[in-house]
């Protein structure tokens, strides 16, 4: 038996769209230059570079997609994922920002 229930764990995952629509709006707003393509991972050199550039939001996307589709959560299953996640991202802005402004 699983300590969290499928439905919270396929909910969670849609909670990864936002940002996979973060990652396509900047390929499209500022498409990465040659200069970044020269400095990214050389694992990324091994595939397409289209490929790289939107295998980010397809798979955050198929990811989401499946889970949904496996564990079909309940409404409020869906509740609890998103009040969990807004709470994770709150938390780590907040960590963020107290490190940001400790270290400078």
């Amino acid at each position: 038996m699983s300590l969290i229930p499928p439905g919270r764990v396929s909910a969670a995952a849609l909670l990864a769209l936002p940002w996979s629509l973060l990652v396509a709006v900047q390929a499209i707003i500022v498409p990465p230059t040659p200069a970044n393509w020269a400095a990214a991972d050389p694992i990324l050199h091994v595939l397409p570079r289209g490929l790289t550039v939107w295998g980010v939001p397809a798979l955050g996307v198929a990811i989401a997609a499946a889970w949904f589709l496996r564990a079909r959560p309940s409404a409020a299953d869906l509740r609890w994922s998103i009040v969990r996640g807004l709470l994770g991202i709150v938390s780590a802005g907040l960590i963020v920002g107290a490190i940001r402004i400790l270290a400078g």
